[in-house]
């Protein structure tokens, strides 16, 4: 199987083919093995596509943001620090989709079913 995809993925490039890096972020939830929530994102190249599939409350509420720290200095017995903007919010219905793009480098993202998650804290654990 990996020859087979090696070679198509070859075959692809030859005649111009060129997928864009990124990434593609998928998540899921159920209870008792029955899905109540899942969505998709993927990033790459400053454009991003946000998809709510299902959710149990009907919404999927979204949080795109970069972060940025800075290293404490022990000789200067400064303490690090972060900061954190958000470039968009938004909430999607169950089946709905949104584009964004222009994008900044190193964006991230968080999401939540129930309420607007809050950037930086969401995208912990």
């Amino acid at each position: 199987m990996r020859i087979l995809i090696s070679l198509i993925s070859f075959l692809l490039t030859l005649v111009g083919f060129n997928p864009q890096a990124g990434t593609t972020t998928l998540t899921f939830s159920s209870i008792d093995g029955v899905g109540i929530n899942s969505t998709k994102a993927r990033i790459a190249d400053g454009d991003a596509r946000f998809e709510c599939l299902k959710s149990a409350s009907g919404s999927c509420h979204y949080v795109v943001f970069t972060s940025a720290c800075e290293q404490a200095d022990e000789r200067a017995n400064s303490v690090g620090t972060c900061s954190t903007r958000v470039v968009e919010t938004f909430t999607l219905a169950a089946g709905d989709v949104r584009e964004l793009t222009g994008l900044p480098v190193g964006v991230k993202h968080c999401l939540d079913h129930d309420a607007m998650p809050v950037a930086p804290d969401c995208a912990k654990g």
